[in-house]
């Protein structure tokens, strides 16, 4: 749903960097369908037209790049190495929960 202006035109939305954007742009649609999670959908049937088409998959299983075949093959194409992340400056953890807390 687009919010007009009085005068008609599509309001744009402001992000927290201060770009902004129009209401119905590219990215304001992805980000709409993936709250309404219509992107998950729309990714299954892609998926679903290339096999029926016989095209092979990407995709990414754990830590490796797998590409699978229409006939069930599967190749390792190769391996993510993971990424040391570390919180940017100013940040800070103010509580975690593991497995047992509530």
């Amino acid at each position: 749903m687009k919010i007009a202006k009085p005068n008609g035109t599509p309001r744009k939305t402001r992000r927290a960097n201060g770009y902004t954007e129009p209401a119905g742009s590219l990215e304001a649609n992805i980000m709409k369908m993936a709250q309404n999670g219509d992107l998950e959908k729309a990714a299954q049937n892609a998926i679903r037209r290339l096999r029926r088409k016989k095209i092979p998959i990407t995709f990414q299983r754990g830590m490796e790049i797998i590409r699978q075949h229409p006939d069930g093959r599967e190749e390792i194409r190769g391996i993510v190495k993971p990424v040391a992340f570390r919180l940017p400056k100013g940040v800070k953890i103010i509580a975690s929960k593991t497995n047992g807390e509530k």
